[in-house]
């Protein structure tokens, strides 16, 4: 289980424990708010959160950043995408911006496939 779904699990055992005006807190790249009247145990689940989703954007564009070398490795890059992206909420950023200096955001599946096609063509060139 990854970070982050461990501590979503932590915060859906509180809002089922805790009433409302116990969790008001919010840390989010949106929203920083803490209210010192809150359960601690909230406002740590929630800075974990946050947390947690950072980590994981951050190792998803580190892993889109990989050009593979072999179809192997493209093939590890697409597996994993795909056994990882099995609920119902995004699990993969909708809104990076690439290196074009348009100012144009993508979804990290667009750099994916982005990525898998200068891969595949030099892997089909080195073929030739």
């Amino acid at each position: 289980m990854s970070l982050l779904r461990e501590v979503l699990a932590v915060r859906a055992a509180l809002e089922d424990e805790l009433p409302c005006e116990l969790r008001r807190s919010s840390h989010t790249v949106w929203r920083n708010e803490t209210f010192e009247t809150d359960d601690s145990r909230w406002i740590r689940c929630e800075r974990a959160v946050d947390s947690a989703h950072d980590v994981e954007r951050d190792a998803a564009i580190a892993m889109v950043n990989i050009i593979p070398a072999t179809l192997g490795g493209a093939l590890a890059v697409l597996q994993y995408a795909v056994s990882t992206d099995n609920d119902d909420r995004e699990m993969w950023p909708d809104d990076l911006e690439g290196d074009d200096n348009s100012g144009k955001s993508h979804s990290w599946y667009h750099f994916l496939a982005e990525n898998l096609v200068t891969a595949l063509s030099s892997i089909r060139m080195e073929r030739s």
